[in-house]
């Protein structure tokens, strides 16, 4: 958890009159992910007792308008409580503030701004927001005082003991590589929750990082922190289920992978066109719930399958193609059971 360069012992009483106030600096952000959904979350901090954590979509996420970021705040547990959170120009003063006056109820669901401001506006020097390259928020933040004594007081879960791990200097000792990002984890919590992982990433350490390819850094982030119980959001899976299933197969998320699977079909397109490659793609990868969405489609769509030019890929796998010829028979045979009866 982080609380800024101030040590607490014990628990400070906490304030209801005044709202608290956090600064967050997103250094280099021009290089931050920025395809829509993408995620990039703060350190967890605490404020009132209650753990909290701030999310930045440097691209917008799948309810901000095309061209915006959007920026939102969560708790890990159930509190009402007002926000704010500010834009800082270069010089401290304040360029955007996005106020909620009514209080909002925390821990389902993160409050913020979907279009909170332009990446273009942001990156605009006219307006001076940006200093060195660095966006600067203040979030400030008033719980309610009748609803933080009438619940009871939040307990950590085993998730939430195991996440104030994540990235650990002190106690990672093995490191994953992404492009130019480099991502600290433990090999103990490898082995028990993704043990084919643990195993590819065992001649690996803090000072020879595992490289890792065909994934963006912020996607695999995400995927190294589901094992430490933080879950990916919806808007991440809608967009990139695809990247999340190849990666998960790749490097031995098992778990993760079958997840991954079934937001991938559950956001497929299949059309006469990509449905073949869909189904060797899927038998390549042994993904039986994917191929057995396209075989089903195959078979509803028999006729304008067949005649694409896309059928000649099944010519090299004599093996699908007899799989999908004894399923396209059995339809044909249900349907003249259908007309007979």
């Amino acid at each position: 958890m982080s609380t800024g360069n101030e040590i607490h012992i014990g628990t400070p009483a906490a304030d209801f009159e005044h709202p608290k106030s956090f600064t967050f600096h997103f250094h280099d952000f021009k290089n931050l992910p920025n395809k829509k959904g993408l995620a990039r979350y703060s350190p967890r901090f605490s404020c009132a007792g209650f753990e909290w954590y701030l999310d930045l979509y440097a691209g917008g996420n799948i309810k901000s308008a095309e061209g915006y970021i959007a920026v939102l705040l969560h708790s890990t547990s159930e509190v009402l409580a007002r926000f704010e959170i500010i834009l800082k120009k270069s010089d401290g003063s304040d360029y955007i503030r996005h106020k909620c006056t009514e209080e909002k109820l925390f821990g389902k669901s993160g409050w913020g701004s979907v279009n909170f401001v332009g990446r273009q506006t942001l990156f605009d020097e006219s307006n001076k927001i940006l200093k060195s390259g660095t966006m600067t928020l203040v979030v400030r933040i008033l719980p309610n005082k009748d609803y933080y004594f009438q619940s009871t007081k939040p307990q950590r879960t085993l998730s939430d003991n195991i996440f104030k791990f994540f990235g650990d200097e002190n106690s990672s000792d093995v490191a994953f590589k992404v492009k130019r990002n480099v991502f600290r984890a433990h090999k103990l919590i490898l082995k028990a929750i993704a043990p084919e992982l643990a195993e590819l990433a065992e001649q690996f350490n803090l000072q020879t990082p595992m490289p890792i390819q065909g994934v963006e850094p912020a996607i695999f982030e995400m995927m190294l922190k589901s094992l430490y119980g933080r879950s990916i959001p919806a808007s991440t899976w809608k967009e990139h289920s695809k990247q999340i299933l190849d990666a998960a197969g790749k490097y031995g998320f098992t778990a993760l992978r079958a997840e991954a699977e079934g937001w991938h079909v559950k956001n497929l397109k299949l059309t006469v066109d990509n449905a073949i490659d869909q189904l060797l793609h899927a038998d390549g990868t042994h993904c039986l719930l994917l191929k057995r969405a396209v075989i089903d489609y195959i078979v509803d769509n028999g006729q304008a399958v067949l005649a694409s030019p896309s059928f000649a890929g099944l010519v090299e796998s004599p093996e699908l193609m007899k799989e999908i010829m004894v399923e396209l028979a059995k339809s044909n045979e249900s349907r003249k059971r259908k007309l007979g009866d």
